[in-house]
């Protein structure tokens, strides 16, 4: 490659020589940027077909709480590490806690109804998800459910018009 890149500056203009590269340069670009653009729009229409695959899914399930459940699980099992993870849903009314699906190191623990109004009052009061990133530099700011060996999660309610419906947990 050298010896032909020698050979056009030997045969060409130093000015027109100069053209041909940043020309060169400008094409380079423009194919770098095609195919971030092709990859990014492969990403999106992955994206795109697991969120279809998944309503057809949630359509089927017809409203059976532990069948959507388990699509909960299994399709954040495609996006995090879900060996540690649980689905709980919330009745305010006698303020306990029917934890649905419950996943510690992989193992399935027995769905339980828990008298955990800590939890639901501190969700009621903050909406908002937490990314605990190391529970020994970052306490969790209400009361840990998921067993004292997690160090690290991330904690969000499930909303429902604005009321806490329930609790998912990675």
């Amino acid at each position: 490659i050298s010896l032909l890149i020698a050979a056009v500056y030997r045969a060409l203009d130093p000015a027109l020589f100069v053209l041909l590269t940043l020309t060169l340069i400008g094409i380079s670009f423009v194919v770098q940027r095609l195919v971030e653009t092709q990859a990014r729009q492969r990403a999106r229409v992955a994206e795109l077909s697991l969120i279809n695959e998944l309503s057809r899914e949630v359509q089927q399930a017809q409203m059976d709480v532990s069948v959507l459940g388990e699509l909960a699980h299994t399709y954040a099992g495609r996006i995090v590490d879900t060996s540690n993870f649980v689905l709980e849903l919330a009745d305010a009314p006698s303020r306990t806690i029917h934890r649905i699906i419950w996943v510690i190191e992989g193992q399935r623990q027995p769905v339980q109804v828990v008298d955990d109004a800590a939890i639901l009052e501190w969700m009621q009061r903050n909406p908002d998800p937490v990314l605990v990133h190391d529970r020994a530099r970052q306490p969790l700011p209400f009361p840990p459910f998921c067993g004292e060996h997690i160090r690290c999660g991330l904690y969000f309610p499930l909303l429902a018009t604005g009321d806490l419906i329930g609790l998912m947990a990675v």
